[in-house]
């Protein structure tokens, strides 16, 4: 899975309590109905 893929690799930059600034892009999901 992608997600835990990612998670793994940057785990460690995760601190409880503490901003996390992240950059993506966001779009509609025409491959599971936009669901």
């Amino acid at each position: 899975m992608l997600f835990t893929d990612a998670l793994d690799k940057y785990q460690q930059l995760l601190e409880k309590d503490r901003i996390l600034i992240v950059s993506g892009q966001v779009s509609f999901d025409d491959f599971s109905g936009g669901a």
